[in-house]
């Protein structure tokens, strides 16, 4: 019938067809097929073969991932936006917990490590399923789910180490204050031990929490001149003559020092909620950036309430809250969708906004052009002449009053955040002179000296 050698040479041309779905292949031979029979039986060995060799292909794939595993390749789990990528996911383990019946392989290495709970780390996922308020994930489904504990933040938010700077001193601040608030608790009960008057105890109650009092602190390591704190007095004064007040944050991106008043003070944040919202929803669903890019621009610009509040509806408020964990900024949406917050808690969610519109170029430069020209604000009038400014603020006259602002300054070498936020009623204009006196104290402590023209007005006060 026909020769080994004429086999040989039509199934060399088989191997190198690639098998698909519905086409019937026909190998080209130099032998003469002329009974019926044996071009049938020739065909059924070659499908065969064809069968056999597709397996081998996909045995070798299946090889060829479980061995990249073993060798410490990248493999991804998950797909689309919900795609986790594991760095050595065969890693064996040198700290695990005695006593634990799970097993505890570290994926990756050194800051990047990440724990997976799994009795198969090689484990093949179908899908990635987010649960987690507290961090953990589970990938897969049913039964087989595995918890995968990431050393990354919420969502998988990283930051930038000068971010983590600024954290870490608004942290140093926070515990600062709320030290102070145990010591007045402390001296509120000794005087009540002693049996002060009604009247003595009001008062004290009043110093103590703080509504009657301002109080202003240093971030980070440095001395506040005690001209820059004077004229940080004057002003505060003003604002408690007029029965308001006020609470600000500023802070140098690169250092992680600025100064703080009133900084664990609440207050309505009215419209200024709206930008780390926002930011939040376009760098955790990048879609959104084209899909609602005319909501974003009515938001940042005209603080268009509409838009605003189907965005909140039709997206939910997980981005936002990831956002805010993210830089342990309190600041809850309330039920009507604002958020009661302090400048803190602003000045937090601005530096995770300064983190996207910077280090994301794409997509995070076009976000934070949109808030270079908002239509009122406490900071632009001011420094948006000298500097790029990117803010948002939030003003209300109504049930309650409130008027806020914060945002970032592109200051040269040193660019950093504001934040300000009153229960003056609709009125940005009261703010400007804080945002005055911060660019003047953020130029001397950037420079790390007194100018000669503040040292002689030092000298006339």
């Amino acid at each position: 019938m026909f020769s080994q050698h004429q086999f040989s040479d039509s199934e060399s041309i088989i191997t190198h067809c690639r098998p698909h779905r519905g086409i019937k292949f026909q190998a080209k031979t130099s032998f003469d097929t002329g009974n019926n029979n044996d071009r049938i039986q020739n065909m059924d060995l070659r499908k065969t073969r064809i069968k056999k060799l597709t397996g081998s292909c996909i045995a070798a794939v299946i090889g060829a991932i479980i061995a990249a595993s073993v060798l410490g390749a990248s493999v991804v789990y998950g797909e689309g936006e919900h795609a986790v990528r594991l760095s050595d996911p065969g890693k064996a383990v040198e700290s695990v917990e005695e006593g634990k019946e799970n097993v505890f392989p570290f994926i990756g290495t050194g800051a990047a490590a990440e724990a997976f709970i799994s009795s198969d780390p090689g484990k093949a996922v179908e899908t990635v399923e987010e649960k987690s308020k507290n961090g953990f994930r589970f990938i897969g489904t049913g039964a087989a789910a595995e918890a995968f504990i990431s050393s990354r933040n919420k969502r998988g938010i990283r930051l930038t180490d000068e971010i983590r700077l600024c954290v870490d001193s608004l942290n140093e601040l926070h515990e600062g204050l709320e030290e102070q608030e145990k010591a007045a608790d402390v001296e509120k009960a000794e005087r009540d031990s002693a049996g002060e008057g009604p009247d003595e105890i009001k008062t004290a109650e009043k110093d103590a929490a703080g509504k009657d009092t301002d109080v202003i602190q240093v971030i980070g390591n440095w001395e506040l001149p005690l001209c820059d704190e004077r004229a940080l007095e004057r002003l505060l004064e003003a604002t408690e003559k007029a029965g308001r007040h006020l609470g600000l944050v500023m802070i140098d991106i690169r250092t992680g020092r600025g100064v703080a008043v009133n900084a664990d003070r609440e207050f309505y944040g009215a419209s200024s909620i709206k930008g780390p919202f926002i930011i939040s929803l376009a760098a955790m669903k990048p879609k959104t950036l084209e899909k609602q890019k005319n909501a974003f621009r009515a938001i940042a610009v005209n603080s268009d309430n509409g838009s605003y509040i189907n965005l909140v509806h039709v997206y939910g408020r997980k981005y936002y809250d990831s956002w805010r964990e993210a830089v342990n900024a309190e600041a809850p949406l309330t039920a009507g969708d604002f958020a009661n917050l302090t400048a803190e808690d602003l000045a937090r969610l601005w530096l995770l906004n300064y983190q996207y519109i910077t280090e994301n170029r794409r997509c995070g430069e076009p976000m934070g052009v949109l808030f270079e020209t908002p239509n009122r604000s406490a900071i632009q009038p001011i420094l948006g002449k000298k500097y790029k400014t990117q803010t948002k603020g939030g003003w209300i006259a109504e049930s309650i009053a409130a008027s806020a602002d914060a945002g970032i300054v592109y200051a040269g070498e040193h660019p950093y955040i504001i934040a300000v936020v009153s229960d003056y009623p609709s009125d940005l204009k009261k703010l400007e002179p804080y945002v005055e006196l911060m660019e003047r104290i953020h130029t001397e402590m950037a420079d790390n000296r007194l100018s000669r023209k503040r040292a002689r007005e030092y000298e006339r006060q």
